[in-house]
């Protein structure tokens, strides 16, 4: 999707149930967050906003990500990157990338924020060293990435290495260290929209199409492949590594055994389950699932909708439990905290929603 837009300053406002609102583009505000419990499959139908941070009509949010220690997040709206302490969400510092960025990767110990970003770079920070400096810093590394746009980067599980999908229908593993490019594979005749690895790394999932590819890292060989009826957008594997969740462009949430993947002498591929309940205007953007993610045990997942939703879903067994409506347009990006307590999403109405349940 190509978005043109003339960029304005950002005004940025934060604000909180009971709180003071339309703060000026730096200020932060002071409080601590509400009395949270774990999301859980018997409680999520509780689930309510309680903060939100407003970006000008022209940030559009693209991408979230929260430190694994659950200190800080990360916010790609507009051409900047921002980062947020999350206790009161007090803005450290934005970062200036140019470009629309729309997928945010941290490494597996904390210390290297990712960012990939459609001017086909992806960029690489010291992220201790930039909540110590307060000050947007140059990155580490810079990777000239993808000629036609970035659309994803993950780490792998052990940290030594980033991957990263674009436009030009590849996906490519970079040595974290150096930044020298260690392979390349073939996506297919189709931009790579989104990648990610299992747990034990060994495979790299990349959708091309509608088919989903696990190849084999070092040798790039296909080890499995999952295939669905009309393209597909985004995937996630289980915090166990045992399922993998995709989202389409036709409102469709699938799940598959992730060890069930075809291969060659099997007679059928295997068939997902199928979440339905996104209900965006067919053959159009309003039908895309933006974003899949699972909860950090693994019992919830969480789908981000062209249809304005955030969708929560238990896994086992399979079945819708709460529609999240707020958002006035598109939902781009939803990710649960490491402690499981706090979801936000972010969209093309410029908002960042905090969303928990209350003790």
């Amino acid at each position: 999707m190509i978005i043109v837009a003339v960029f304005l300053p950002s005004v940025i406002d934060i604000q909180y149930n009971n709180l003071p609102v339309g703060l000026p583009p730096h200020a932060s505000i002071s409080a601590s967050l509400p009395d949270l419990v774990k999301t859980t499959p018997q409680n999520a139908s509780g689930l309510a906003q309680f903060a939100e941070i407003s970006f000008s009509p022209w940030d559009l949010v693209m991408a979230l990500a929260w430190s694994p220690d659950g200190k800080a997040l990360v916010v790609s709206a507009g051409e900047d990157v921002h980062i947020y302490l999350a206790d009161g969400l007090t803005r450290q510092v934005s970062l200036k990338t140019g470009a629309f960025s729309h997928s945010l990767a941290f490494s597996p110990d904390g210390r290297w924020l990712a960012v990939g970003s459609r001017d086909g770079k992806v960029r690489v920070w010291d992220f201790q060293a930039l909540l110590s400096a307060q000050v947007d810093l140059p990155p580490e590394l810079v990777l000239l990435a993808h000629k036609k746009g970035v659309n994803s980067v993950v780490f792998s599980p052990n940290g030594s290495y980033l991957a990263s999908g674009g436009n030009d229908a590849v996906a490519r593993l970079w040595e974290l260290g150096t930044g020298r490019l260690l392979q390349t594979m073939i996506g297919g005749t189709h931009a790579v929209p989104s990648i990610a690895f299992p747990t034990d790394g060994g495979n790299l999932a990349i959708i091309n199409g509608n088919l989903v590819r696990l190849r084999e890292v070092g040798s790039g060989r296909i080890a499995g492949t999952f295939r669905w009826t009309t393209p597909l957008f985004n995937l996630s594997f289980s915090p166990d590594g045992q399922t993998l969740a995709v989202g389409g462009n036709d409102n469709q949430v699938l799940l598959w055994e992730a060890g069930s993947a075809f291969r060659t002498g099997q007679e059928k591929y295997p068939v997902p389950i199928q979440f339905t309940g996104h209900n965006g205007l067919t053959n159009s953007y309003h039908s895309l699932i933006w974003r899949v993610v699972f909860s950090p045990d693994g019992l919830l997942l969480a789908s981000a909708g062209g249809d304005k939703t955030v969708r929560i879903w238990q896994v086992d067994p399979p079945q819708s439990i709460v529609a999240l409506r707020e958002h006035t347009a598109g939902v781009t990006c939803v990710a649960f905290d490491p402690a499981g307590k706090i979801l936000i999403s972010g969209g093309l109405d410029g908002k960042v929603r905090f969303w928990g349940v209350q003790k």
